[in-house]
């Protein structure tokens, strides 16, 4: 027995023995109910599919008739099922022909189908009434929903605050983000190890025929993303809407998405008729949300900095932060030394990329926290040399908003492109911006999923605000401190509401996510702080995990 490193840890108990491993064993009720009824679940099994077929069938006359964007292949439903594993999941695409788009802890599963037939899926519907191999899956599917516009689809497409307005008025005009599911290559061949009686020559002929194939199932899978990305394309053309990526390079194409490793997303203006067509009857459609309203944490102007501190430059090697903000006044006597102006860019539509300065009314907003990135809590002191460079990332307007025409993750997407391919390769953003209410929990943002995967791809670092409880003005679902006070929920208990978790994009994995604490208790005649002492929270601070 290897030697205690760990003296101050008692070993409480050491046993000899097989190992118990726990479940593996277990099967639930309903499905060994559906396995000794096996024709009535069956039946209900195949009768659902064959509706699937008709609705598939109607709406493709429906769509010629009305000369509607052609859906070239796949037909949208769900499968509800007792357990969803890895396994279960690889039965769903080889044996049924689905492919899945989305699923969920409940047992939900957002499944499309290339043939409107499903002739896989009810020939395995079959082995499972005559107990042959390869059905017995069949017992875990506890049932097929074939409508599009069912409760249990949209329940898991629509966020609540969008299902309120379900069904979508035609002519409205409407602004969503809409997320896709991409082709994915789930079934890559691997390279089995040299053998030993296997030569250099013939080792190196099967590892370059492997290859081959890698490449071309990987080119089939980018095929099918441009096919789903221009079908996308042509929905838009069709209801006269427009795709909104803020962009402001017009020297170069940019795309139109956001795209990640197996789904893609994009900001698109059109109207109710476009949006419900879209969602009903594109079958990798997985995901349809309002954009966030967006909010910057309250900064508080402090007491003021002493008169002619002399800030010196950052050494010419210095590292570099890159504030993510409304610009900064970049001739500020306290931040002009340190600022990385040749980098500056603005990155809101329809401005200069020259035109970086802060706007906001009150001092600014990103010159603000800039100084905080620089000084912390500190007053700026006389002959400081600056620890690093502040580089300006235009990104907000001058309310300290981001435009609806900005679609937050392809527009990161070009500032990490800009400062971390730059001269300094900057590799920390600061980005003090995130929703007014609480991210919706049921999968990650776009917006999210892209400040994890910048982290990955370009070796950065988000620092990243976790968003505030407003002291009031929201209301409904979204509720003000004032709201969580007259309704009896008192400080720190209304900061683990549902509603007052931490805002979108804070539930980024790789991110640092900063909340706010108090700096001491307030109290002034009949005012005084909610939070009580020194690392308290704040009253405003939204709180909580994420995803």
């Amino acid at each position: 027995m290897p030697a205690n490193d760990f003296p101050h840890l008692e070993i409480l108990a050491i046993e000899r023995g097989e190992a118990r491993l726990e479940g593996g064993g277990d099967t639930s009720e309903v499905v060994r109910e559906n396995k000794a009824n096996r024709r009535r679940h069956a039946y209900s099994l195949s009768g659902s599919l064959q509706r699937l077929t008709e609705f598939a069938r109607q709406t493709q006359r429906y769509r010629a008739d009305e000369n509607l964007p052609e859906i070239r292949e796949g037909v949208p439903f769900v499968l509800q099922v007792s357990e969803s594993d890895e396994e279960l999941l690889f039965f769903l695409s080889d044996k049924l022909g689905v492919e899945v788009v989305a699923e969920d802890e409940e047992g939900f599963i957002l499944v499309a189908s290339k043939d409107i037939e499903a002739k896989s899926f009810q020939q395995v519907v079959e082995e499972f009434v005559q107990k042959k191999r390869g059905g017995a899956r069949a017992a875990n599917i506890l049932q097929v929903i074939p409508e599009s516009d069912s409760e249990q689809r949209l329940k898991r497409i629509l966020p609540e605050n969008l299902r309120e307005q379900w069904p979508f008025q035609d002519d409205q005009i409407y602004t969503l983000e809409v997320s896709i599911k991409s082709a994915t290559a789930e079934k890559l061949p691997t390279l089995r190890r040299r053998r030993n009686n296997e030569n250099s020559r013939k080792y190196n002929a099967r590892a370059a025929e492997w290859r081959g194939r890698v490449e071309q199932l990987m080119a089939e899978v980018e095929d099918e993303r441009i096919d789903r990305e221009s079908v996308i394309e042509e929905f838009v053309a069709a209801y006269q809407g427009e795709f909104l990526t803020g962009f402001v390079d017009n020297d170069r194409e940019h795309s139109q998405f956001a795209e990640l490793s197996d789904s893609f997303s994009t900001r698109i203006r059109m109207s109710g008729r476009g949006f419900k067509d879209l969602i009903l009857n594109f079958p990798y459609v997985f995901e349809a949300t309002l954009p966030d309203e967006f909010e910057q944490p309250g900064l508080e102007n402090g007491e003021p900095a002493a008169e002619g501190a002399d800030l010196r430059p950052p050494a010419a090697e210095a590292p570099a932060v890159c504030i993510v903000d409304s610009g900064i006044q970049e001739g500020h006597i306290f931040l002009a030394a340190a600022i990385d102006s040749p980098q500056s860019r603005c990155f809101l539509p329809g401005v200069d990329p020259a035109d970086v300065a802060d706007y906001v009314a009150n001092g600014g907003h990103g010159t603000r926290v800039a100084g905080v990135a620089l000084y912390g809590d500190s007053n700026p002191l006389s002959g400081m040399d600056a620890p690093f460079w502040l580089q300006n990332a235009r990104f907000l307007d001058d309310q300290g908003w981001i435009p609806i025409a900005v679609f937050p993750p392809l527009a990161l997407r070009e500032i990490v492109a800009h400062f971390r391919h730059g001269p300094r390769r900057t590799r920390i953003f600061n980005h003090s911006v995130a929703g007014t209410r609480a991210c919706w929990r049921r999968r990650m943002s776009t917006w999210a999923a892209e400040i994890d995967r910048l982290s990955e791809a370009e070796d950065v670092l988000f620092i990243q605000a976790i968003g505030n409880v407003e002291a009031n003005g929201f209301g409904g679902n979204n509720p003000t401190i004032a709201d969580h006070l007259s309704a009896g929920r008192a400080y720190p208990d209304y900061l683990r509401e549902p509603s007052a978790m931490l805002a979108n994009p804070a539930q980024s994995l790789q991110a640092i996510t900063v909340g706010s604490l108090a700096l001491g208790q307030f109290a002034n005649g009949d005012l005084s702080s909610l939070a009580q002492g020194l690392a308290d929270p704040s009253g405003f601070s939204r709180t909580g995990l994420g995803l």
